[in-house]
């Protein structure tokens, strides 16, 4: 007989076998034979197998054996004779075969294994996809035969029958792909897992030799099958004899498999879709990545899980950017603990350690040792940029990796542009990391390092170069070659681009720098030594041009810190004035020697020397800083009128008038000089600078930390309107913190309806910082904040998105955390009334209905116009739908399974999204669970009859969501009223009322398509009629 009579005809018999499974009274009437005793009497009609020489009746179990045995038998037969997929790849298998073969392992499934394992160790019967088509019925029968095992007092547990599930099942899983493998795969593969761990590890059964099957068997899966097998089977009800050799195989995946890592992110996310929607996803990923197995050091595990890691940042798309998220969690939880496993492969490319460098005895003379090459260098600064931009800015790992990284970067961007390279990476991806650093770095040690090394071009032992491809490579320093000269052109061209970067900073972080360096300069702080030579002076130079091009360009930003400015331009001018009055008794003694000074030039050279004028000394180079110093104060006293003046500027102020009057009315003095010193301290002394703004006629005293909080406030509206996610994600702390300390300068209505604005960021970090930060404004200021929020979450004038609303119900929610027992009164009945009428289907979206309608319309308008589309296309059409498999011959459409997604969920045109249903359900939740008490009694019962009337009215399968958030608000209701007492409960929802909820209960947990509805209806159920 062929292989394909022999599989015909073993199908036929598994198809009278399984005949008394699908009958449909079997699976409803309880007072049937059970399945098991169904098909033991076919066993015995049809004489294969099942008689026994014992004269007693064979008990439960033994027939369950016959029955799962010959199931087995019959799998093992269709396996054998089927024809495998690479020898007819484009065979097609009738649907009556696939559902007699799902039929026998569904009934193995529910006859042979559930009842043979511990309860706890698979996933709930509910939760299984129905893939026989029978699956319910075989389902209800077992569920009833089950019953009637219970009843006898018998164990259910066969683990004879169990070890021969395994032994059939295992040969039939190893076969090449054909219709049976598949499909045995496809539903039994996880269970077989369980079978093994059960068979395994049970402490009364477990054994060595199905120890070493069961890791056998999971080493032989490959790991992208491998993990959704063993996921779903670490459950709460997991048996922790299971549980913990499952989840210790699971976390020596990345350590044991190539590749591990990465599929582990590729199980836990979809890399072709947003990250930002899979955030919770990822972190369960970083989770499980980041756990040391308990059989290795972590040592051992990292430097293995490392690379791995680093390797997925060159990724491109979601999946580099997930790998960064990754790593960035990692590193906030273990800090330094981890640093030494990732930071050698991401920072050497850029900065290479002299242990880089080969031995003399291995190199040539006058070679030229490539320490990276450029793409090498490349994929650093790619990965470096993948790091940063995949977290908040303010992470660890950022900040650390850019601390160390601060002199390269600024080298790299230096000769990049020097050289004219053409790669982004190399010209613009270091500017940009410096920016952001600089934007939330709140320090000027970054600014300072630079502006001293503002020349450099590598470290010691290597250097910055040309490379072959014209972009740049990093090579061994020749230290017998001098360094390359620095020349004016480095100065002109390096000079904007630092203070470029200065801008960067913040307020504070910009004026304390320019002020060390003023200091510096004017103060005779900078000294050339002999050794440091012509790179010494230029860096000199450098500072000065910068310090030039700020005044000249800039100079407004440091009247925002005119205080500080202040107190320098003081020392400079009395430090100016000491000079000159030092100058002028020089030159007195001079000219008026008397018998005390002539005494003392003959007693040495020494105080002769100071008597002779040096045109070196203080006074050439004090011109200069007299006129620095007078141009910064022309720039605070000019802009006095357009600001708010404090007490304090005042004060300093006229504490110049001195030093000002002594250099206007110094002889000698420099005209244009003693012309500015006379007119500003004529300012400063006719007191014309407003101290104050008047508000409402009423003049008040500015406070210093009003004026404080305004910088900061400026700061963060500006970072929040950058291109980079860190800046951004800063920009909300910074934001976060004064609505924390209720600064006056926020506008409460202002920032809410930017904080809105800004859901529409399709980047987590920033919309979920932006949640967090909603739900803190409207804890200061309830009313005014969760008004907004309502009002934009009804989105009566259709002008919000789904998402964005979506977002908006999160930060109600959290509000309402928040609040707690104070969420009564207006504020309760509001969110009530409003969350009702959206659960309720009250609101219909008519502007959405009629332009779909108005689309549909300027469609057939167009049909009629250009006319329906020609014979010969719809022809190619039809042929090109036959050959999809979406059409039949003839036109009739083939039946699809409905997988389900997110469509499904999405409700008809013109009425409310299920969505933005179950949202406002689950907001309803969250205000009963938190003070249900102080929630009006109408509010209450409004909602307890809107959720009743859902489960009672909409059985869809899209509105299954729905449904499940309808049950838990019942919970909640009843939950949260039940805190003070049955007779409150009963005060606010009769008996009568109470009676309803039962019956709807009972009525939804017996009759919704849903699992997860009926499971919940029931757990309530029970609960109430307890």
């Amino acid at each position: 007989m062929s292989s394909q009579k022999s599989f015909q005809a073993t199908l036929n018999t598994a198809a009278t076998f399984l005949q008394p499974v699908f009958k449909p009274q079997n699976a409803s009437n309880r007072h049937h034979p059970s399945i098991i005793e169904s098909l033991y009497q076919t066993l015995l009609k049809n004489d294969i197998s099942a008689s026994s020489s014992s004269v007693e009746a064979p008990s439960y179990n033994l027939k369950s054996s016959k029955v799962i045995l010959y199931a087995l038998s019959l799998l093992s037969k269709l396996n054998q004779s089927a024809t495998p997929k690479n020898s007819s790849p484009d065979a097609l298998f009738a649907p009556r075969d696939q559902r007699i073969i799902l039929g026998l392992a569904d009934l193995i499934l529910l006859e042979g294994i559930y009842p043979n394992t511990t309860s706890g160790i698979l996933p709930p019967l509910d939760r299984r996809t129905k893939s026989s088509g029978y699956f319910s019925q075989i389902q209800a029968a077992a569920a009833a035969a089950s019953i009637s095992q219970h009843e006898d007092g018998t164990d259910s547990r066969n683990v004879e029958l169990l070890a021969m599930i395994v032994d059939n099942i295992q040969p039939i899983l190893a076969t090449a792909s054909n219709e049976v493998s598949d499909a045995v795969r496809e539903r039994l593969q996880m269970d077989l897992v369980a079978c093994l761990g059960e068979l395994a590890f049970n402490p009364q059964n477990g054994s060595e030799e199905w120890r070493k099957r069961f890791y056998s068997a999971l080493d032989n899966v490959q790991t992208p099958i491998l993990l959704p097998l063993l996921v779903p089977l670490i459950l709460p009800t997991t048996p922790p004899w299971f549980q913990k050799p499952l989840t210790t195989y699971l976390s020596s995946i990345p350590l044991a498999r190539p590749g591990g890592v990465k599929d582990e992110i590729t199980f836990f996310i979809d890399p072709t879709k947003e990250i930002p929607t899979q955030r919770v996803a990822l972190q369960q990923a970083s989770k499980l990545i980041g756990s040391v197995p308990t059989a290795s050091t972590p040592d051992q595990y990292f430097s293995v899980v490392a690379p791995q890691l680093i390797e997925l940042l060159d990724e491109v798309g979601n999946l580099g950017l997930a790998a960064g998220i990754v790593i960035n969690d990692v590193f906030e939880r273990r800090k330094k603990g981890v640093e030494k496993y990732f930071f050698p492969r991401l920072l050497r490319p850029l900065r290479p350690a002299k242990s880089q460098i080969p031995a003399a005895e291995e190199v040539e003379n006058g070679d030229i040792i490539t320490l990276t090459e450029e793409e090498d260098l490349e994929r650093a600064i790619n990965r470096i940029s993948s790091l940063f931009q995949s977290s908040n800015g303010q992470s660890y790992l950022a900040s650390r990796i850019l601390d160390t990284l601060i002199l390269p970067l600024w080298g790299l961007w230096q000769f990049a542009v020097s050289i004219k390279a053409t790669s982004p990476i190399v010209k613009k991806t270091p500017q940009d990391l410096l920016i952001a650093y600089m934007k939330l770095k709140p320090s000027s040690t970054a600014l300072d390092e630079i502006v001293q090394n503002f020349g450099y071009d590598g470290d010691d032992h290597w250097i910055f170069t040309r490379g072959e491809m014209g972009q740049v490579k990093i090579v061994v320093r020749d230290t017998d070659l001098p360094s390359k000269a620095i020349e004016i052109k480095d100065i002109e061209e390096r000079t904007p681009s630092f203070i470029s970067l200065a801008l960067a900073a913040n307020d504070d972080v910009f004026t304390d720098f320019f002020l060390s360096l003023c200091r510096r300069w004017l103060g005779g702080g900078f000294t050339i030594s002999a050794e440091g030579g012509d790179r010494a002076a230029f860096g000199l130079l450098f500072q000065l041009k910068v310090l030039e091009g700020i005044l000249e360009h800039h100079s407004e930003r440091l009247t925002r810190r005119p205080e500080q400015v202040i107190i320098l331009v003081k020392e400079i001018l009395d430090s100016h004035v000491r000079t000159l009055e030092k100058e002028r008794e020089r030159v007195e003694a001079l000219q008026n020697p008397s018998m005390n000074t002539l005494g003392k030039i003959t007693e040495g050279e020494e105080y002769f020397d100071c008597l002779v004028a040096d045109d070196n000394d203080e006074i050439s180079s004090g011109g200069d800083a007299i006129g620095i110093a007078l141009q910064l104060l022309n720039s605070i006293v000019s802009t006095s009128f357009s600001r708010t003046v404090s007490e304090q500027e005042k004060k300093l102020l006229s504490t110049l008038q001195p030093s000002l009057k002594y250099l206007s009315s110094e002889r000698g003095a420099d005209g244009s000089i003693a012309s500015l010193t006379r007119g500003l301290g004529l300012f400063i002394s006719t007191q014309h600078i407003p101290l104050t703004s008047p508000v409402d006629g009423d003049v008040k005293p500015v406070d210093e930390k009003v004026l404080k909080e305004q910088q900061t406030l400026q700061t963060a509206l500006l970072y929040l309107r950058d291109q980079m996610v860190p800046i951004r994600a800063h920009g909300l702390e910074m934001l976060k913190e004064l609505i924390k300390e209720r600064s006056s300068v926020v506008d409460v209505q202002t920032i809410t309806k930017l904080l809105i604005d800004m859901l529409q960021d399709k980047e987590s970090f920033v919309y979920l910082g932006v949640v967090k930060i909603l739900c803190e404004l409207a804890d200061k200021h309830p009313s005014t904040v969760i008004g907004m929020l309502v009002g934009v979450y009804v989105d009566e004038e259709e002008k919000m998105g789904i998402d964005e609303r979506l977002k908006v119900g999160e930060a109600l929610m959290g509000t309402v955390q928040r609040l707690g027992e104070t969420a009564v009164g207006k504020v309760a009945e509001e969110i009530g009334n409003v969350m009702v009428g959206l659960a309720g289907r009250r609101k219909g979206r008519h502007k959405e209905a009629r332009e779909t309608t108005r689309e549909k319309e300027e469609a057939e308008r167009r049909i009629k116009k250009e006319g329906e589309m020609d014979e010969e296309y719809r022809k190619v059409l039809n042929e090109a739908r036959v050959e999809a498999g979406i059409d039949v011959e003839g036109g009739k459409k083939v039946k699809i399974e409905v997988v389900e997604d997110d469509e499904q969920w999405i409700s008809k045109v013109g009425e409310e999204d299920y969505r933005v249903r179950t949202s406002a359900l689950s907001v309803l939740g969250i205000l009963f669970e938190t003070n249900a008490s102080g929630v009006p009694v109408g509010v209450t019962l409004a909602a307890v009859e809107v959720a009743l009337r859902i489960l009672e009215l909409e059985r869809g399968k899209e509105q299954a969501t729905v449904r499940r958030a309808a049950v838990h608000l019942v919970s909640s209701v009843l939950n949260g009223l039940e805190k003070n007492g049955t007779v409150e409960l009963l005060k606010v929802i009769p008996r009568e009322r109470l009676e309803d909820i039962v019956r709807v209960l009972g009525y939804t947990r017996a009759t919704d398509d849903d699992g997860l509805v009926r499971e919940q209806a029931g757990v309530l159920f029970e609960a109430l009629t307890e």
